[in-house]
C-alpha cells in the first residue's frame, strides 16, 4: 500500500506541472518544451506525464510532438505553421500578398519561407515552406514580428515571391522602384522585365512608407 506521504508529495507535484503549464504565456509547446518546463529529465516520465495531462484535456494535440493549452480553432493558423516548422522561418510571398490586397485568389495553404522545402497539415490547415539560400533568408530587412508571428512585409513578401518565381501575376499595382530597391538590399537576383510597368503612385503607398520606417530598426 502507498503511504499518505507519498501520494500527497504526488499529488503536490502534479499540482505544481498545471500551474506550471497554465501559467506560460505560449500557447503552443513541443515535447522538449514540456521537458524543460517539468524539469523532467526521464522520457518514459515525460511522455507518461505528457499521456495523462491529454487524458484530462488540459493538453490538446495539435501535431507529432506538439501540444496546445487551448482550444486548436482558437489558434492563429500561422502561428501553429511556424511552429510546426522546428526551425527559422517567416510568413511570406502569397499569404501575405492575399492578406495584404496584392492576390485576389484565396491560397490554399499557408506560405512561409525556411531552409527546407516542405508540405504538411495541421488539422484543416495545410503549409508549405519554400526553401531559401541562408545568406537571404536570415537577411532581416522587411521581416517584422506581430503577436508572436514573424512575417514578411508586403514588398519584402513581393521580392520573396519575385525569387522563387520572376513571372509571378500580380493582382494590384507595385511602386517597381522600390522592390527593385529591395533586390538589391537583400542581395536578390534583379527582375528588370517587371520594372517597365507604367505603375507609379500606389494604392499601397502607404505601406511603402510604412516599411521604410519599420524596416530600418530590423
Amino acid at each position: 500500500m502507498l503511504s499518505y506521504t507519498y501520494m500527497y508529495r504526488i499529488n503536490k507535484q502534479r499540482k505544481n506541472y498545471t500551474n506550471l503549464l497554465l501559467k506560460q504565456q505560449e500557447r503552443i509547446l513541443h515535447t522538449q518544451d514540456l521537458a524543460l518546463l517539468w524539469d523532467i529529465h526521464n522520457s518514459n516520465t515525460l511522455y507518461t506525464t505528457i499521456s495523462r495531462y491529454m487524458k484530462r484535456g488540459i493538453l490538446l494535440p495539435l501535431f507529432k510532438g506538439m501540444y496546445t493549452t487551448i482550444e486548436p480553432s482558437e489558434l492563429d493558423p500561422r502561428l501553429i505553421g511556424l511552429k510546426s516548422l522546428h526551425g527559422y522561418g517567416y510568413i511570406s510571398c502569397e499569404t501575405i500578398l492575399f492578406q495584404e490586397g496584392m492576390l485576389n485568389q484565396l491560397p490554399r495553404e499557408i506560405t512561409m519561407i525556411g531552409s527546407e522545402s516542405r508540405h504538411w497539415n495541421v488539422g484543416e490547415h495545410r503549409f508549405r515552406v519554400r526553401k531559401m539560400k541562408d545568406k537571404f533568408l536570415y537577411h532581416p530587412f522587411g521581416i517584422i514580428e506581430k503577436n508572436g508571428i514573424r512575417q514578411a512585409m508586403v514588398e519584402r513578401a513581393v521580392a520573396d515571391l519575385l525569387y522563387f518565381h520572376a513571372r509571378a501575376p500580380l493582382d494590384a499595382p507595385m511602386n517597381w522602384a522600390h522592390i527593385q530597391s529591395i533586390q538589391r538590399a537583400i542581395g536578390y537576383p534583379l527582375t528588370p522585365h517587371r520594372y517597365t510597368s507604367s505603375y507609379g503612385s500606389t494604392p499601397h503607398q502607404t505601406h511603402l512608407v510604412r516599411f521604410e520606417r519599420d524596416a530600418v530598426g530590423h
